[in-house]
């Protein structure tokens, strides 16, 4: 729940919206907040919390997560893309299609053209237009924080503000910075798009297993 803590950071954002997309193997739930303080033009926010199974939010103590919940709304059950990997899913997310339509088919593949794909930062892999260039196609300044496939421009168009290469030991803190810079921007220059990976529980996961500590932990740090 970063993007908008505290009164005098809501005043200066003017009407947000914020969706919470939680991701196991694929999308598990989804929470949006309702729009703040009014203003001209909204700000829509996706976060993408990796590895994070569909029971997770019930299990574990996460006070914010459950305010944007209760502030919004939350989907009773989401069907997620096969493979249900991170990035043929978070792709999907991006493009609104299948892997069989945007080509990111898994996290690594082999393409009889182009050869190997595995874990790739290059936008052109991908077949379908993604979110963030529809938006910046049409005027809405956006801004892309490791979202897969954000990494490079795509078809020769990139994103107003972009943070870049991947780097997997960027702290949360860091992300939820750079997300509220960017939003106490003046309204000609702020991003009206805004969607950032995080790294949820996807590691602990991986490492310590879903009924870990580690998982309990990762949770409640992207939570804080």
């Amino acid at each position: 729940g970063g993007p908008v803590t505290g009164d005098a950071r809501r005043g200066s954002i003017g009407r947000w919206a914020m969706v919470l997309i939680l991701g196991g193997a694929g999308v598990a739930a989804v929470s949006a907040a309702a729009p703040g303080v009014t203003g001209d033009r909204p700000t829509v926010v996706v976060l993408s919390w990796d590895g994070v199974r569909h029971d997770y939010p019930d299990r574990h103590e996460l006070p914010n997560l459950a305010r944007l919940e209760r502030d919004g709304v939350r989907a009773g059950r989401l069907v997620p893309v096969y493979p249900s990997n991170t990035f043929p899913g978070h792709v999907s997310l991006a493009t609104g299609t299948y892997p069989d339509v945007h080509g990111i088919i898994d996290n690594r593949f082999y393409d009889p053209q182009r050869g190997r794909y595995s874990y790739s930062a290059d936008a052109d892999w991908i077949e379908a237009e993604p979110l963030w260039i529809a938006a910046e196609r049409q005027g809405v300044p956006a801004a892309t924080y490791f979202w897969v496939g954000s990494e490079t421009d795509w078809r020769g168009q990139g994103t107003r503000y972009r943070i870049a290469p991947f780097d997997g030991d960027r702290p949360t803190s860091a992300k939820v910075d750079q997300l509220l810079e960017w939003l106490a921007l003046p309204p000609e220059d702020r991003p009206r798009l805004i969607m950032s990976y995080w790294g949820g529980a996807d590691g602990a996961g991986h490492d310590h297993g879903p009924d870990s500590d580690a998982v309990a932990e990762a949770l409640q740090s992207d939570d804080a």
